[in-house]
């Protein structure tokens, strides 16, 4: 083709030498792998690197091209926190399955938010010896509470939830083994408190051993370990002693 006549609307009729940039547009889409980042970071494959790959490419290609060609990238959607979980536990639980983890991860932080801030108000009436009977008198306390944490959403929530869920984990093996030295006390089956009260001292004690940021940093191999270990002598420390008076303390009959 030599020459075109064509028409293009504008706000003014004129005859145009402008060179118009054409405009071609692509869209591309790049599929990863999802694997543990800090377990098996190797089995992943990120489409994020792929995408960015490809924009270093297309940065190398601008030498080789005419002046006045034009090539511009952007990333619609790059996923998220999200997508990840979707993605995982779809490929975990299938569709179904899938549809119930997204679930519990939006409806567990909130019943863990509202517990935690109904134990704190109850914690700290019993140790002031405040009634609760009233509603002004739990909101005397509830209020104070809800402030700190409107506070608490202006901090990095990944420090936040970082040392929550360490401290919840926490609690849950110490309240397992409670239960459970309370009825092997009783000479009750207390293997049903006792043996996921090891598993997660296991656990707390390996999370505490590797973190780097709130714990000791410690190799993920080295942390297992150490964690197996002091589940494995508490668990024996607990069968020794766990029937042993207490002096000072309530007879289990009257608990």
């Amino acid at each position: 083709l030599s020459a075109a006549v064509t028409w293009h609307p504008f706000d003014r009729n004129r005859v145009s030498y402008d060179i118009w940039q054409a405009q071609d547009i692509k869209n591309y889409k790049f599929y990863g792998t999802a694997a543990h980042a800090s377990k098996h970071p190797e089995r992943g494959r990120s489409a994020l690197d792929a995408a960015l790959l490809s924009f270093q490419g297309i940065e190398f290609m601008r030498e080789h091209v005419p002046e006045d060609t034009r090539m511009h990238y952007t990333i619609l959607d790059a996923g998220g926190p999200a997508n990840v979980v979707n993605e995982t536990a779809r490929a975990l639980m299938g569709p179904v399955g899938g549809v119930l983890a997204i679930l519990g991860v939006v409806a567990l932080p909130v019943t863990s938010g509202d517990t935690a801030f109904r134990a704190a108000r109850l914690t700290i009436a019993e140790m002031f010896n405040f009634k609760q009977s009233a509603i002004p008198a739990r909101l005397a306390i509830a209020i104070p509470i809800f402030a700190i944490g409107v506070v608490l959403n202006f901090v990095d929530f990944n420090v936040i939830w970082r040392y929550f869920g360490f401290a919840n984990q926490a609690l849950a093996a110490i309240m397992l083994w409670a239960s459970g030295a309370y009825l092997y006390r009783k000479h009750r089956l207390h293997w049903i408190c006792t043996v996921p009260a090891t598993f997660m001292t296991a656990v707390c004690i390996s999370y505490i051993c590797y973190e780097p940021k709130m714990g000791f940093g410690m190799g993920i191999e080295i942390a297992d370990i150490i964690g197996v270990i002091v589940a494995v002598v508490s668990l024996v420390a607990f069968l020794a002693l766990g029937r042993k008076p207490i002096a000072g303390a309530p007879s289990i009959d009257e608990v």
